[in-house]
């Protein structure tokens, strides 16, 4: 046989290709699918790699938990009966998130708190929503109205049981103690979402068509401060975290805005802080970070402290709440991620005042899609609502697989994180 060709036999004599053609090859498949990445294949079974963090800034962090962090729970409660407003800031549709303030809303009650913001909810449902927490009975169909009217593709259960334990709490008390949850957010038109790119409006006519009622940022500064003016009690704000920055600006988003026509745009913990001053403050819940040029958007919090210093902690000691305004972590510097942008760095402590971790990043997980959120009866709202384009014919069908297509891919993106 010469030598010179490049085969391989088998027992029976049938030919095979050449090792290197054969394993170049599956190089080359295995390239495309990473590209391609179906079901997020990279998310599943490649890790992200965390910056590095030096070993004495992880060790000061680590003493700050360890001398100073306290149960969740108590945390924000604490932060609630010493402070006018507390801006508890979660990473939209991790399903750890909403379960905590169900917790932190069965305990506030003892503690004499009542009144609870969230974004997820619409200020001119208010009706909808005190019927919902004080009724007789618990009526599921009006709570997932209430989602619906806020977001057409909120269907999760996590922030529908949120009003199921408001009314669970309520249930045993007298009216004039019973909690209250107040709806935060306005209405915006997705119309121009729905249009083709080179149909959009731009600049300021986008931005009068997106918001006709205003900034919801503007609404729910304006809502918290008049319910607490009206009440003279505590408020927690719970919302997604750039809402709920009080001292640290969001530059990027206030470039943004201004490109819209809204000059001077700033987030509703900073309109809040600028009335209240220190008796508002910051609280933010742990998960991923924005990062446009990171891999789907997201890198480690805090420049990967967080990350770094968990791993120094045993692992039922991994749910913690910590300070980080006036402690030896506040001037930590991190360089980057979206609250960078349009600057060189920040300080920890210019971002947050606490920070609450519920577990490792890779343990968290996404909400739970609702089972029909989307019917018969209200597809043709959740169209007109959708915040995209969207084939005319959409069923329900289609716009509930959708809601799980993304529960399911944030799922997969906080398992990279592992």
């Amino acid at each position: 046989m010469d030598s010179s060709r490049r085969f391989l036999y088998t027992a029976g004599g049938m030919k095979q290709p050449n090792r290197r053609i054969f394993l170049a090859g599956l190089i080359v498949i295995v390239g495309v699918i990473l590209f391609l990445d179906p079901a997020d294949i990279v998310n599943r079974f490649l890790s992200r790699r965390p910056p590095p963090v030096s070993d004495e800034v992880v060790q000061s962090a680590r003493e700050v938990v360890t001398e100073h962090g306290d149960e969740p729970t108590t945390f924000v409660l604490d932060a609630l009966s010493e402070h006018q407003v507390v801006c508890l800031g979660e990473f939209p549709q991790i399903a750890e998130h909403p379960r905590f303030l169900i917790e932190v809303i069965r305990s506030m009650p003892e503690r004499g708190l009542q009144t609870v913001g969230v974004d997820f909810a619409l200020s001119e449902d208010q009706p909808l929503i005190d019927r919902a927490i004080s009724g007789n009975t618990y009526d599921e169909e009006l709570v997932h109205r209430i989602l619906l009217n806020r977001l057409s593709i909120w269907g999760y259960e996590e922030y529908a049981e949120v009003f199921r334990a408001a009314w669970e709490v309520n249930r045993d008390l007298p009216p004039e103690e019973q909690v209250q949850i107040v709806g935060l957010n306005v209405r915006q038109d997705q119309t121009p979402t729905q249009l083709p790119p080179e149909e959009r409006p731009r600049g300021e006519e986008l931005g009068a068509a997106r918001f006709p009622e205003g900034l919801p940022d503007r609404h729910m500064a304006r809502a918290v401060l008049e319910t607490v003016e009206e009440t003279g009690e505590p408020f927690l704000f719970y919302a997604g975290s750039r809402h709920a920055f009080t001292g640290f600006r969001d530059l990027e988003y206030e470039d943004r805005m201004d490109e819209l026509g809204f000059p001077d745009a700033r987030r509703a913990g900073n309109i809040i802080e600028q009335e209240l001053g220190a008796d508002a403050l910051t609280l933010y819940l742990h998960g991923p970070w924005p990062a446009q040029d990171r891999r789907n958007s997201m890198t480690f919090a805090a420049g990967g402290l967080i990350h770094a210093v968990l791993e120094e902690l045993p692992e039922d000691e991994q749910r913690v709440a910590f300070p980080v305004a006036d402690t030896p972590i506040a001037d930590y510097r991190i360089t980057e991620g979206d609250y960078a942008r349009f600057r060189d760095s920040f300080s920890f402590g210019g971002l947050t005042d606490g920070y609450v971790v519920l577990g490792p990043t890779g343990e968290l997980s996404a909400a739970t899609p609702i089972s029909e959120f989307i019917t018969d009866t209200n597809v043709e709202q959740a169209r007109e609502g959708f915040p995209g384009r969207l084939p005319d014919n959409a069923e329900p069908t289609d716009l509930n697989g959708y809601i799980a297509r993304v529960s399911t891919n944030l799922d997969d993106i906080l398992e990279g994180f592992d």
